[in-house]
């Protein structure tokens, strides 16, 4: 009915309901909802036809002329982000929460349902209160005996619990989350991570990003490996590796204009405008070298319109990350601090001069 993976959220070309699948109880079950038990059977014709079309839930509440989105709750959606998705051995998936759309989005909606897709066909959609399983996205998901352990969230941000990391067992026998209190030193608030069984009684957490909160340096990407002891729920960090970053923003507070100045040289490239192309005449060379260091390195090609930018100096990675605004340098190693004063210096230098405003830096 579905395929597995991220990657696999565009809708079906035979999207059309079935004819049992009327207005009248579209408009029923056309928003999204929380269980109000756990284990709440809310299946129904309406959101298995979402599941089986996957399309967005603009697309279906526009096809029954529902009530904005607006005016009232975001939509139900199966098409959805950071969600997990696990196959057992005989066959069965199990689809756990996930997000739909953007914050910015009406019909944004972060879950905490569970989709049960049998071999023989049969769905089953169960909800959940929040105080028994929260909204949930971005998390992983991993077998251990008969329950699934998931560790972390991204959530929305008034739920978020810096300095922690969610975790969940979801047994499914009983079809019930409990809430693990784990100890340690653990990775925070992650999440977008991969997580695997060890082959002993340990899960290893590596790469995604961990949210610090916005005044300790906000969403950073995690270089460290994890190991969650499955006896006594105890946290250790495997690696300890010197990370430095660094912040660049203007003075004036409003939002960078490296974007549209990367599109102007995509453009120039490919030979035809894109969206979001620079209109306005700027050094078109500094930008081509603005984050050059001013030793030897090794240039890691990504994409020539990439927002991220990334150089090795003698074994160390550095990296440039454009925010909307903010440029943020992070270096996962030890360089010499007076090479690295003078490098973030005449970084910030060029970012003023070619946007022609003052920038600051400061090292996080």
């Amino acid at each position: 009915m579905f395929e597995s993976g991220e990657e696999e959220n565009e809708q079906k070309d035979d999207w059309q309901p079935d004819p049992s699948v009327t207005r009248k109880l579209f408009l029923k079950w056309r928003e999204a909802r929380r269980g109000t038990f756990p284990g709440e059977d809310l299946t129904n014709p309406v959101w298995l036809w979402f599941i089986d079309s996957n399309i967005s839930a603009y697309r279906g509440n526009d096809h029954f002329k529902g009530s904005s989105s607006y005016d009232g709750n975001a939509g139900w959606c199966f098409n959805r982000f950071g969600r997990s998705m696990t196959e057992l051995p005989d066959g069965t998936r199990i689809i756990i929460a996930g997000e739909h759309e953007d914050h910015y989005d009406p019909d944004f909606f972060i879950y905490n349902d569970v989709v049960i897709a049998h071999p023989d066909g049969r769905i089953e959609i169960l909800g959940y209160p929040e105080d028994h399983f929260p909204p949930t996205d971005f998390h992983s998901a991993t077998v251990v005996g008969g329950e699934l352990v998931l560790i972390g969230n991204l959530s929305y941000p008034h739920l978020r619990r810096y300095g922690e990391t969610q975790v969940y067992a979801y047994d499914m026998a009983t079809r019930r989350f409990r809430c693990i209190g784990t100890s340690g030193e653990g990775p925070g608030w992650i999440s977008s991570h991969e997580a695997h069984h060890d082959g002993k009684k340990g899960i290893i957490v590596k790469g995604g990003k961990i949210d610090h909160g916005p005044d300790n340096g906000g969403y950073l990407e995690n270089f460290d490996f994890w190991r969650l002891n499955l006896e006594d729920w105890n946290w250790e960090c495997l690696t300890v590796q010197p990370v430095g970053r660094w912040e660049f923003v203007r003075e004036d507070g409003e939002a960078c204009q490296l974007f549209p100045k990367r599109m102007s040289r995509m453009s120039a490239l490919v030979g035809f405008a894109i969206d979001g192309t620079e209109t306005a005449e700027f050094d078109g060379e500094l930008f081509d070298r603005l984050y050059d260091p001013p030793v030897p390195y090794e240039a890691v090609v990504e994409h020539d319109w990439s927002e991220r930018t990334r150089f090795v100096i003698d074994g160390v990675p550095l990296h440039f990350e454009e925010e909307m605004y903010s440029v943020l340098l992070t270096v996962v190693g030890e360089l010499p601090a007076a090479m690295m004063e003078y490098y973030t210096e005449e970084v910030r230098s060029r970012l003023s001069l070619l946007e022609g405003v003052p920038y600051r830096v400061t090292k996080l």
